[in-house]
């Protein structure tokens, strides 16, 4: 057996002016080699955790209260500085913009070593080695501002692999990625791992990409370590999952349901198992028995919103929008899908006249948006920007919920009554008095949403809206839409790399690449279609698995939809 590496020991945590424990009675042990995944809901205490065991708490975040102790190699992180402490723990944060600085992915790799004072070789010898393996050899030149999501992920890895610490913490950092740059990050880490034998800790929200890596899964509520299993044992305790608005993965979530919480043998955690899995109850592949319908389009009426053939080019010359041709009509929901960079924040940030046309012309609710001004385009559009720090700041949360309606001279009790309606909706109530960056990266979010609703739109643009949420939230806040666009007859456009936000709640979805339009349906017919794996998008695992088990290739969106096809096929009852 491997040597410990780290251990907490009876760890409690309050922050600074904070009233509640954000840790309680923290025990945990983590061998040499391990991958262990931490998660739970937002605010769970994950992240203060992981900031505990790099040493942020106590030597950076002072003045709070803390009781227990954590040990990294033997040594107690109370006793050693940062410095010494960062040659042993590295974190990679969920923001990798956070921590870098340097002009060039070279430079800023080599940021680390070169503050240890390390001879000239020993640097140079670090830093090739931490690019090579971090996946950013290639591009070592190339200037930070200009790298994609994924490759400042990756930059941001090389920094703390440059360290060469034996604990390596990962904050989340697949969530501003698409399903490709997921994918790429979760592979380097894994490689990683394996290639230098270093223990990691990955706290992140998505399970369904996670758990083929982990040794164990260490599962948090209201700062407590509630489940610290072997994945396949953890999810046997899959309603504590569920209870707490974390999202299993979904294959796990269909063996689980299928049997009632009584799964015999060992429960699925990925498309292989599950595959091997279902086939065995079915006896082999069988037909889908079930019809499943696409929602209804709306064309026919006047569209709220009108693309023609729009072409969208930045100062630098870039041309992010290529021709695209798109109505999008009221009360309509729609996702719009594609790899990072592929013009969809462009195209919807027309809408709110934060962009003008090149070429073609774009209307919002029968205003020329080449001529229109941004006061007339956001009394029709709510845009919620993919960073929610683009659009805050004001004093506290009540203040950011009041601006918009006082700023268009809504009478005071109007704006009152919607302050509050919108504190209820975003369940954001307890906070109505904090600074808004006092707020988590996911509150954050929620507020942002607040912000814009509280305008009474009759279009709403959410930009990633699921990104920093668990689960939980990301359901209720997208529930919250479907509400809206139910009952308000609002129009809802969302722009996600998460698929299963797709098929579970678009009507149409709308795929762009490099800039142009590629396929314009409903999510039944985009995630049946293997033209889409062309473009990197990977329908939802439960669509997946319902590919293998099933001769007709069903378009499946749902767990509660294969599980149904599955008795059916089996011959009980649905």
């Amino acid at each position: 057996m491997k040597d410990t590496v780290l251990k907490v020991e009876n760890l409690w945590y309050k922050y600074p002016r904070g009233d509640k424990w954000a840790l309680k009675d923290i025990n945990l042990e983590v061998r040499k080699g391990e991958f262990v995944v931490l998660t739970g809901p937002s605010g769970c205490g994950k992240s203060t955790l992981a900031l505990s065991i790099v040493g942020y708490i106590p030597h950076v975040i002072e003045r709070g209260v803390m009781k227990g102790n954590v040990y990294v190699k033997g040594i107690n992180t109370k006793e050693k500085e940062l410095h010494e402490l960062t040659q042993l723990v590295g974190i990679v944060l969920q923001n990798p913009e956070d921590q870098l600085f340097a002009l060039t992915v070279e430079e800023d790799v080599a940021f680390g070593p070169e503050n240890l004072a390390l001879p000239k070789e020993e640097i140079r010898r670090r830093i090739d080695r931490a690019m090579k393996d971090a996946g950013v050899w290639e591009i070592r030149h190339k200037e930070i501002f200009a790298l994609s999501g994924g490759q400042k992920q990756r930059t941001a890895i090389a920094g703390i692999l440059a360290m060469e610490p034996e604990i390596l913490i990962f904050d989340e950092p697949t969530s501003d990625l698409d399903p490709q740059g997921a994918y790429a990050v979760l592979s380097v880490i894994s490689e990683i791992q394996e290639k230098r034998d270093v223990t990691v800790i990955l706290i992140e929200h998505r399970l369904d990409e996670v758990s083929k890596y982990a040794d164990r899964i260490v599962l948090m509520e209201e700062g407590r370590i509630i489940v610290d299993a072997e994945p396949h044992e953890a999810y046997r305790e899959l309603d504590r999952f569920l209870r707490l608005g974390v999202r299993p993965p979904q294959v796990s979530e269909a063996a689980y349901k299928f049997e009632n919480g009584a799964v015999k043998g060992s429960v699925p955690i990925d498309l292989d198992e599950a595959e091997k899995y279902f086939l065995s109850i079915l006896g082999g592949r069988a037909k889908y028995p079930l019809k499943l319908e696409e929602p209804e389009g709306r064309s026919g009426e006047e569209p709220i919103i009108s693309f023609q053939d729009v072409w969208v080019r930045y100062p630098d010359g870039t041309v992010a929008v290529k021709g695209v041709s798109l109505d999008i009509y009221p009360g309509e929901m729609v996702a719009i899908i594609g790899k990072n960079g592929s013009g969809k924040s462009t195209l919807l940030s027309l809408t709110a006249g934060l962009n003008k046309p090149w070429k073609g012309k774009a209307y919002v609710a029968g205003i020329d948006v080449s001529t229109a001004t941004t006061r007339e385009l956001v009394q029709h559009v709510g845009y919620v920007f993919q960073n929610p720090d683009h659009q805050l700041f004001t004093n506290s949360v009540e203040d950011e919920l009041a601006f918009g309606p006082r700023n268009f001279n809504v009478p005071e009790e109007e704006v009152k009554r919607r302050v509050e309606e919108a504190l209820d909706m975003l369940e954001l109530r307890e906070m109505r008095h904090m600074h808004p960056q006092a707020l988590s990266r996911g509150q954050r979010r929620r507020l942002a949403v607040a912000s814009v609703l509280t305008m009474y739109p009759e279009i709403l643009v959410l930009d990633e809206p699921t990104t920093g949420q668990d689960w939980g939230h990301s359901v209720m806040l997208m529930e919250l839409a479907k509400r809206l666009n139910r009952e308000r007859g609002m129009t809802v456009i969302f722009i996600t790399h998460d698929m299963r936000i797709v098929a579970e709640y678009a009507e149409r979805v709308v795929l762009l690449h490099m800039g142009k339009l590629i396929m314009d349906t409903g999510p039944r017919a985009v995630f049946n279609s293997e033209e889409i794996l062309k473009y990197n998008i990977y329908p939802p695992y439960i669509t997946q698995l319902s590919h293998r088990v099933f001769e007709d290739r069903p378009p499946v969106l749902r767990v509660e939809e294969f599980i149904e096809g599955v008795r059916k096929a089996k011959g009980g009852e649905a």
